[in-house]
């Protein structure tokens, strides 16, 4: 009897475990799925968020939110959840990062300024920018990090409110952090007055000029001198303003009257697909043009996207008459792959544009760039990039070698008005070939230069002999000049 009363109280008991753990499980499903629907609400709804990106919330409570999209990134920015799910609680800020590298600040005041409490899902050390990155485990007010993430999140940043806060900055370009609240660029007081050189940078797959200074954001700005920024905005409470009311603040630096050359990254494969970075370039005119406005931040860390001209410029400015070919160097941070390159021109007329290729001097490859047609290159890190821009020649020309006399090397140019097929042949003073350098090899229109290595050949008086057919008429030219090795 006894035995049979202490079974029946044990299966009592475990009956009543197993449905305490049912509900809970229950509780922790419905609380998870009001989450997601809530958030996926929020970014769907919001003014600075893709409806399409089908951000997916993987959440543990008290845990960071984080996730992955179906499209390669999101829009950054700043959202609220409601951690009870029916509003009894004040909105948690959610600060939206992509996946890989980002620039992130601690806005608000915390009780563990570790770069490990604070973003716990992070994949790579802190690094701040003191002339140079500086890798850091404890993260402080004011100061703009590096930091890569594993995939696009969504995390809550929790504490007490620093809606003001005074930055002190060295010469020359300082990483800064922001406030609890979205700060105008236009409402930053600076001491000195004009002490700030450049737009203020932001990072999103590629730098951008940016006029809101969001929380929990960073951001590159240049100093003249030594001096400080005082970030004070007057702006609801951080749990009283949505990511609707946030004004927009991606300010896009193109200039209507320059050609444009975009480069996006072109890879299914990777999350960097749809990377873009915007270069741009013209011809001298009256109007002087401040090109210190489009000078970029220090290159991101290795792996980030990045692409400019080795100027750290997103423009440059030509000579308003091209004699000579004028190549502009471009460097580029795409992990090697492949990148999409299409040009919209404003000034065509007698001038051709291409992107070039080469192992030290030597070109290996030529790009011809044409009004709104793509092309895709491969990017190597061995090699480097040129955007050439040269006039295109009236009529077919064979020049003076230089320098003339020589030892040993000596270039050879010659003009193109249009494609052709070209040999070009060197003969000793007895009309002898010594040495053939192109043979029937079809290039295009332009102004061509051919590096000639006379090493093996001993001083004297030689000769070289161009012939050229053209390609869309069947033109035939032909000239033959002197030139002078002297050992």
């Amino acid at each position: 009897m006894n035995n049979n009363t202490n079974i029946g109280k044990a299966m009592k008991a475990t009956t009543l475990i197993l449905i305490l753990i049912l509900c809970a499980l229950l509780t922790a499903d419905t609380l998870q799925a009001q989450l997601i629907r809530q958030s996926k609400a929020m970014i769907g709804a919001s003014s600075g968020f893709s409806k399409s990106s089908q951000f997916q919330m993987n959440v543990s409570v008290g845990q960071p939110i984080s996730g992955t999209s179906a499209s390669s990134q999101f829009r950054q920015g700043v959202g609220f959840w409601n951690g009870d799910g029916g509003g009894g609680q004040p909105p948690i800020p959610l600060m939206f990062y992509n996946d890989g590298w980002n620039m992130v600040s601690v806005p608000f005041v915390v009780p563990n300024y570790s770069k490990s409490f604070i973003f716990p899902t992070s994949s790579s050390s802190a690094f701040s920018y003191q002339g140079g990155y500086q890798q850091q485990d404890t993260l402080k007010h004011g100061v703009g990090y590096w930091l890569k993430f594993p995939g696009n999140q969504a995390l809550p940043l929790q504490g007490g409110p620093r809606n003001s806060d005074t930055l002190e900055l060295a010469d020359n370009w300082n990483m800064i952090g922001a406030t609890s609240i979205p700060v105008d660029t236009a409402n930053i007081i600076q001491v000195p007055e004009n002490l700030i050189s450049t737009n203020y940078f932001g990072y999103n797959s590629g730098y951008f000029a940016t006029n809101i200074i969001e929380p929990g954001k960073a951001y590159w700005v240049k100093a003249k001198g030594v001096g400080s920024i005082i970030l004070k905005d007057v702006a609801p409470p951080p749990n009283s303003f949505t990511s609707q009311q946030l004004p927009a603040h991606r300010e896009e630096m193109v200039e209507e009257a320059l050609n444009t050359i975009s480069f996006t990254v072109n890879d299914d494969a990777s999350s960097s697909r749809g990377k873009q970075q915007v270069l741009q370039f013209g011809f001298e005119t009256g109007e002087k043009m401040n090109l210190e406005k489009f000078e970029l931040p220090p290159v991101p860390p290795v792996g980030a996207f990045d692409i400019r001209f080795a100027s750290n410029r997103l423009v440059e400015i030509l000579p308003s008459r091209i004699q000579e070919p004028v190549e502009l160097p471009v460097r580029f941070q795409t992990n090697n792959l492949p990148i999409t390159v299409t040009m919209s021109l404003k000034h065509q007329d007698e001038v051709k544009y291409s992107l070039v290729e080469r192992e030290g001097k030597k070109m290996v490859a030529f790009h011809k760039l044409e009004q709104n047609r793509s092309l895709t290159i491969s990017i190597n890190e061995d090699k480097k990039y040129f955007l050439r821009v040269e006039s295109v020649p009236k009529e077919f020309f064979l020049h003076q070698n230089y320098p003339n006399p020589f030892n040993p090397v000596t270039t050879i140019r010659f003009d193109l008005p249009s494609p052709a097929t070209v040999t070009l042949q060197m003969f000793n003073i007895l009309g002898q070939e010594v040495a053939t350098e192109l043979h029937k090899r079809e290039m295009e229109e332009g102004q061509h230069a051919i590096d000639f290595d006379a090493s093996l050949l001993p001083t004297g008086l030689y000769f070289y002999r161009i012939n050229v057919l053209s390609i869309s008429n069947g033109k035939h030219f032909q000239d033959t000049k002197t030139m002078m090795l002297v050992k």
